[in-house]
């Protein structure tokens, strides 16, 4: 048999929309994540159960360290809820509100707010004594308490004053709104008794439901980029171009007119004066023919 049931603390009360835009009060549990701390068996002690720690201590004590060295942890609250039949849990295990859907019906019992000692009108709500006829101190009294000589006494169970509050009580059937797996809150419709941070202890109730579905909001899908297939080309049967003939325009060609280059001209007076420069460098032959015409002194 898997637990359905888990503990919770009480944060405060808010206000829902629903699908269809009516409002409903609505009080946040926050709820879990809870952890196995220890399973009794009906053959060990006598009854099967399970226990759940709620909530990590941060001064843990030797006893209870010793008691739940087989979790990771050490927790400050525990809690034992009692089963017909043998657990199919085991100690370590995680208990979340995931067990739970929208929907869904509870039963919440917790601890209502301490008042101390009140009187009737605030414990009973008595309407207390009249206003006139001089009684200025009855308006908060609570009145005769029963007939003086039959029955004599003061019946078991009289209305009267006295310790008003921190009763344990179980609200039942109450629907949930919405959950919130991330921050493990729980949205019920209706009350809870007891103050902010008192714990709570939560029941999955027998009345049957029909699971609220949210309308999914559509995400945009990624596009993944698509593998190339290499593409067959086909051989595209040819088609012969007919070509057509050209006709060709006459060209009119327009007269150049020349201009005279006077600086051309310029340019190649210079290239005459190098000219001259180099005629004085040729030898003259003359002096050669001189000296071989000259006759030799010894030849007469």
């Amino acid at each position: 048999m898997t637990l359905n049931k888990i503990i919770a603390k009480k944060i405060g009360s808010t206000t829902i929309f629903n699908n269809n835009g009516e409002s409903k009060h609505a009080t946040i549990l926050e709820s879990g994540p809870c952890y196995v701390t220890q399973i009794k068996t009906d053959k060990n002690d006598g009854y099967n159960a399970v226990q759940l720690g709620f909530q990590i201590s941060k001064k843990p004590n030797k006893p209870a360290s010793g008691h739940m060295k087989k979790n990771k942890d050490v927790y400050h609250t525990l809690k034992e809820f009692r089963l017909n039949e043998k657990s199919d849990n085991k100690v370590g295990d995680k208990i979340d509100i995931s067990m739970f859907s929208k929907g869904q019906y509870l039963n919440v019992t917790s601890k209502s707010k301490g008042r101390g000692f009140s009187g009737t009108v605030r414990r009973w709500n008595f309407k207390g004594g009249p206003k006139t006829h001089g009684q200025s101190d009855r308006h908060r009294a609570p009145g005769s308490i029963g007939a003086g000589s039959t029955p004599g006494k003061v019946v078991k169970g009289k209305k009267m004053s006295g310790r008003y509050g921190g009763e344990q009580f179980t609200i039942k059937n109450l629907e949930i709104l919405d959950l919130d797996l991330e921050n493990n809150l729980i949205y019920l419709s209706g009350s809870v008794p007891g103050s902010s941070n008192s714990l709570v202890l939560i029941t999955a109730s027998n009345k049957p439901f029909t699971p609220i579905e949210e309308p999914k909001a559509e995400e945009p899908k990624a596009e993944e980029p698509k593998a190339e297939e290499p593409k067959v080309e086909e051989p595209k049967a040819e088609e012969p171009k007919v070509e057509e003939p050209k006709v060709e325009e006459p060209k009119v060609e327009e007269p150049k007119v020349e201009e005279p280059k006077a600086e051309e001209s310029k340019a190649e007076e210079p290239k005459a004066e190098e000219s001259k420069a180099e005629e004085p460098k040729a030898e003259e032959p003359k002096a050669e023919e001189s000296k071989a015409e000259e006759p030799k002194k010894g030849d007469k």
